[in-house]
């Protein structure tokens, strides 16, 4: 058996023979496309932040400021060079983007909350909202109810489907899709059999 001598330096441990042992021999789940964590944090005078922090496509710029270890984004790929576009790329413009984290507050209650997910955003946003402002839930309850989206296209371009979550009650489903409009303009009901709110909505 070979013996492993410690390092002052834990990098050549972790491209080494026992680092390769260790990581082959775990499960790997299949990696899905992520780029946007939120965060929320509370300090002990009540203090909140409210966070989403994207690094767009793939892995933001690839730019990795110096000794700081974070990686730089790269949304500004969403500028567009025709002038006349609201995204046209000018001086002390934003392009177009999807990061809306938020706060809330009813009597006493503080929160702090976002939700990834692309051009998805705004819906689930005005749901959750909804859910406690106008029918009065605690706090948790927005969370765990079933929602409704539109699909994320990749671009500035809405979709004219409307995902329906697969927890949502099938007479509900059914009576929203014989009460829509039945003219070509009309949003299609897709039930989202098998997807979770966590997941896709």
């Amino acid at each position: 058996m070979r013996k492993i001598v410690p390092t002052d330096d834990p990098w050549p441990l972790r491209t080494g023979e026992l680092s390769q042992r260790v990581t082959s021999s775990l499960h790997r789940p299949e990696r899905r496309s992520c780029d946007t964590p939120y965060l929320a944090v509370v300090d002990k005078e009540g203090n909140i932040a409210s966070m989403i922090q994207s690094n767009y496509d793939y892995f933001g710029s690839g730019v990795v400021v110096s000794g700081m270890g974070f990686p730089l984004r790269n949304r500004g790929k969403l500028f567009v060079l025709d002038a006349n576009d609201p995204d046209a790329l000018a001086p002390r413009e934003r392009p177009f983007h999807t990061i809306i984290p938020a706060f809330m507050e009813r009597g006493d209650i503080h929160v702090g909350f976002g939700i990834m997910g692309g051009s998805n955003q705004p819906l689930p946003h005005a749901q959750f909202v909804s859910n406690f402002a106008d029918y009065g839930r605690n706090i948790q309850a927005p969370w765990e109810a079933p929602r409704f989206t539109i699909p994320d296209t990749g671009t500035r371009a809405i979709g004219c489907d409307i995902l329906v979550e697969w927890r949502v009650a099938p007479d509900v489903f059914e009576t929203a899709s014989t009460k829509r409009p039945s003219n070509e303009s009309s949003h299609a009901l897709c039930d989202e059999k098998g997807t979770s709110c966590t997941s896709r909505l």
